[in-house]
């Protein structure tokens, strides 16, 4: 690297924070699911998928 030269790398890029959303829904018998996993249908929340 030549002197005076900069070298651009992920430690020292300025990373913009993303928007702080908070979404909340009520899973209806909760105590009483027994399957591993759950899905939902796809929603958009602030812009977001």
């Amino acid at each position: 690297v030549a002197q005076g030269e900069t070298i651009s790398t992920a430690e020292n890029q300025q990373v913009e924070e993303p928007p702080s959303t908070r979404f909340t829904w009520t899973i209806e018998n909760f105590s009483r699911l027994n399957v591993k996993k759950y899905y939902s249908d796809v929603f958009i929340v602030g812009g977001y998928k």
